[in-house]
């Protein structure tokens, strides 16, 4: 059975600009996508109004519980489980089916729903040191790897086992650092990255440059 992962960008902003007399809100700052149906698709998707034919996209998404569960055990760490009813609007229509209903006797449990402050993750990768893995690493496989045709290094030495080779064998290594791809690390720098994307965005059509921000983490 597949495992997703949905990661959401979400800022607490007032509603309205030049309004403080109201409470602030979290929005998700995700942008809406047109959906290109399916010519498979049941007749009620195919007619559905304007607003139904776009979808929410995620900050980030992972198909894959080898790569992401690590990232998602430290999410866990650094985030608190949230209510259905704490999340934005944008992402109460997104989640709809996570919508508890008192009377329903349907026996279905859904993962929860996690809400992990930024501030927090950007501290934890700003005192973590930027690469997990380190050695001396045959330059073709470097090539490979950056390239994405080579998932993972499997095959480095040790500084001690590098100086015992040959000169002429040494010529095809060079030391090398980088991120386990099913570590929690690399994975989420990369969830960093999407929401500094997010948050770029946001500002320049906006021009709001300081609010609380957080992200909404769910698995699948």
């Amino acid at each position: 059975m597949s495992t997703y992962y949905d990661i959401h960008t979400e800022i607490l902003t007032y509603p309205e600009r030049g309004n403080d007399r109201t409470d602030k809100q979290w929005i998700c700052i995700d942008p809406l996508i047109r959906y290109i149906p399916y010519a498979s698709d049941p007749p009620f998707l195919l007619n559905a109004g304007e607003r139904d034919n776009y979808r929410l996209a995620s900050t980030y998404w992972s198909g894959s519980r080898s790569y992401f569960q690590e990232a998602y055990w430290k999410l866990e760490e650094l985030g608190r489980i949230i209510e259905y009813d704490e999340l934005s609007e944008e992402l109460k229509k997104r989640y709809l089916y996570l919508k508890k209903d008192p009377e329903s006797k349907d026996p279905f449990i859904a993962m929860p729903l996690l809400a992990v402050d930024f501030r927090v993750l950007e501290d934890l990768l700003k005192n973590t040191p930027e690469h997990d893995q380190c050695g001396f690493v045959k330059k073709r496989d470097i090539l490979q790897f950056e390239n994405g045709n080579l998932e993972d290094i499997s095959d480095w030495l040790e500084p001690e086992d590098f100086e015992k080779k040959s000169e002429k064998v040494r010529e095809a290594y060079r030391f090398y650092e980088w991120n386990d791809p099913m570590g929690w690390n690399g994975n989420l720098r990369e969830v960093l990255k999407r929401v500094y994307s997010r948050l770029c965005d946001f500002e320049q059509l906006t021009y709001l440059s300081s609010y609380d921000t957080r992200l909404i983490v769910h698995m699948s």
